[in-house]
């Protein structure tokens, strides 16, 4: 959004007015913007402070809801898994997509 008469283009996100999404739900694409791949346990823990998720399956099921989004997945799992050392969390991992690319 361009805000005329200022000295600088001004902007606002659109996210809420584009997708309506829940405060769970845009605390699960949020943490997967600014943190890339996570497992939906990392994620239950990295959106404390935005949503507070009671179990891990609440966010297994945003993410189920986010991959089969209407005009495109926003999120996917990965298509390459993490070596097993590296593994944390829960057996799914995530990511954010944006036109269908990580």
């Amino acid at each position: 959004m361009h805000v005329s008469g200022s000295s600088v283009p001004e902007y606002e996100h659109m996210l809420p007015e584009i997708l309506g999404p829940t405060s769970a739900e845009n605390a699960v694409i949020t943490v997967l913007l600014l943190r890339g791949i996570q497992a939906a346990g990392e994620i239950t823990q990295a959106t404390d402070r935005l949503h507070t998720f009671s179990t891990v399956k609440q966010v297994e099921e945003i993410l189920q809801g986010s991959s089969e989004y209407p005009n495109g997945p926003l999120v996917r799992a990965p298509s390459r898994r993490r070596p097993p050392c590296q593994n944390r969390g829960s057996d799914s991992e995530h990511v954010s997509t944006k036109n269908g690319d990580p």
